[in-house]
């Protein structure tokens, strides 16, 4: 496990920005619920100093990707950028569907404004020189795209982009990325130019959907380049058994260092390791790729390569996903989570029945509520025209790329050069 004092309350406080990057809404029209949400989760943030919350991609419910920096110019902090994941009511989904990758063509289409006002925001900071970058699902998927961008920029020695002494890079049941990405920010770190040190530490549960498939980053570079640890825990057994009968993907939305199972309770405030239970403790594990050499072949496991590849198979179907309009989107969302609903609902019912307890009957109370609210919802929203109130330009592919999605390499990165800088094309060769 991680049993360093330090280290767990550096990534308690990672994850309190990945959790709470679902909670913040810079939108110019929020919901009460939005609002709510958002007013709290900046104040928990300005409880740890940062004065300043700002969005550092063009947020749209059209493009579902959202990205966001908090930095203080009055404290010495590190500046924290934290990357939102997926929400059904939006198009990050289609996001999660991009064949080459969760997120990369939007990070990629996306590129010169996110990395322009990260610039900005680092400059703007009173400590422009560690970045702490943290992400949960497809906000790790993000994460990881945006570690590999600012990579590019400090292998060229663009002038423009601030010069970090450190980068910290931490996901939480990551969703992976392409191949070439993990290929060509290891070659970059690799790389004479780069100063800068680098970590990165993925957290997995067991038997997760998104740490079963694909690529993720750095799972066969030196440590002397980057040093890199996995993070892997487990639920218990009734733990696994509720979620089944909930119908919830919990192993993928589990905290790792809070026994909180809602966004809006965690607070890094009142973490300490005494806030995880001994078991749950107990069922971490941590390997690095600086110790001794099971631990590098399990960084190397757990990173790699794996045998399911999700991006190849959503690919089958992205061209007819993309072009379903935003209102048919919404609806189709609403029936399909009604319906879960109802499967969650008729199996705690069952579990109510063979297995009655306290916990079962506490289960079904809950499960009925949630459907009996998302049907009222649902009736709200159809009668009111706000299904598809999110997209004005009416499909979730709105922002169509203008490049070839094909050609992954580090020039897709490079967001602008200073003039003193000579951008040689031919270390942009494609692998």
């Amino acid at each position: 496990m991680v049993s360093n004092q330090s280290q767990i309350e550096f990534l308690q406080t990672q994850e309190f920005f990945s959790n709470h990057a679902y909670n913040i809404c810079l939108a110019s029209s929020m919901t009460a619920d939005q609002s709510m949400k958002h007013d709290a989760a900046v104040n928990k943030i300005r409880k740890l100093g940062y004065e300043c919350v700002e969005a550092i991609a063009p947020e749209s419910y059209d493009s579902g990707l959202f990205i966001y920096v908090a930095y203080s110019k009055e404290r010495d902090l590190p500046v924290q950028v934290f990357c939102r994941g997926t929400k059904l009511d939006d198009a990050s989904v289609v996001a999660d569907l991009d064949p080459h990758g969760p997120g990369y063509s939007i990070m990629a289409r996306s590129r010169a404004c996110i990395m322009e006002s990260l610039t900005n925001a680092i400059r703007n900071s009173k400590s422009s020189t560690t970045l702490n970058i943290s992400g949960h699902s497809l906000g790790g998927s993000v994460s990881q795209l945006l570690l590999w961008f600012i990579s590019v920029e400090l292998k060229l020695g663009n002038l423009n982009f601030p010069q970090l002494s450190e980068i910290n890079c931490s996901t939480f049941n990551s969703a992976p990325v392409n191949t070439k990405v993990a290929s060509c920010l290891k070659r970059n770190l690799e790389s004479k130019p780069i100063k800068t040190k680098v970590s990165f530490t993925a957290h997995q549960q067991k038997f997760d959907p998104a740490n079963m498939s694909g690529t993720h980053i750095l799972s066969d570079i030196d440590s002397k380049y980057a040093k890199v640890s996995v993070v892997r825990s487990s639920m218990g057994l009734m733990d696994y058994l509720l979620s089944f009968l909930e119908l919830r993907p919990r192993p993928h939305s589990e905290p790792f260092y809070t026994n909180a199972n809602s966004e809006s309770t965690v607070d890094s405030l009142l973490f300490s390791e005494e806030s995880m239970s001994k078991a749950k403790r107990d069922r971490m594990k941590c390997f690095t790729n600086d110790g001794v050499e099971s631990g590098r072949d399990k960084v190397k496991k757990y990173l790699g390569t794996r045998w399911i590849n999700l991006s190849k198979v959503v690919g089958v179907i992205f061209p007819w996903v993309k072009h379903i309009t935003t209102p048919v989107y919404n609806f189709l969302s609403y029936v399909a989570s009604i319906l879960f609903s109802i499967l969650s609902m008729s199996a705690s019912i069952l579990a109510v029945i063979f297995m009655p307890s306290p916990q079962t009957i506490g289960t079904l109370v809950v499960s009925v509520k949630e459907l009996f609210l998302k049907v009222l919802n649902f009736i709200k929203d159809l009668y009111s025209g706000q299904i598809g109130s999110w997209s004005k330009k009416g499909y979730v592919n709105s922002s169509d790329s203008k490049y070839n999605p094909d050609i992954i390499n580090d020039s897709t990165a490079i967001y602008h050069s200073s003039e003193s800088v000579i951008v040689d094309t031919a270390k942009c060769s494609l692998l």
